[in-house]
């Protein structure tokens, strides 16, 4: 393993993405979308995306004290998270997550999906 990020998106028909601006620290890499704006890229290029989104990148704890300070969801209109461990790799994907970390992210209760890539931005 070379490199890892997590990936953390939040979707919903009623969601306003400026409702995690508290939860936003300096260094985020933060994207918003909003519902009734024209896509462009994806699935939705060049009509109104139907949901707005949040979408947060960084290490995975990060990601999990953005999820745990959030609180109740319904209350933010969150229809949908989905969080993915993005581990580039020069050549096989190994690597291991701590049990305090499995335990957090299953107490915020989301699935986690994971993508191993090939990358040769690291190779000499």
């Amino acid at each position: 393993m070379i490199a890892m990020e997590c990936s953390c998106t939040l979707t919903g028909v009623n969601l306003d993405p400026n409702s995690f601006d508290y939860l936003s620290q300096e260094g985020d890499q933060v994207s918003k979308q909003f519902a009734g704006g024209i896509a462009v890229r994806g699935r939705y290029k060049g009509m109104p995306i139907p949901e707005g989104s949040f979408h947060l990148l960084g290490s995975l704890e990060r990601v999990l004290d953005f999820l745990e300070g959030m609180g109740d969801r319904d209350r933010l209109n969150v229809d949908y998270v989905n969080v993915c461990l993005l581990v580039g790799h020069d050549g096989q994907c190994n690597f291991e997550l701590e049990p305090a970390l499995l335990l957090r992210l299953g107490e915020v209760n989301v699935t986690l999906g994971i993508t191993c890539y090939e990358s040769d931005d690291f190779r000499e």
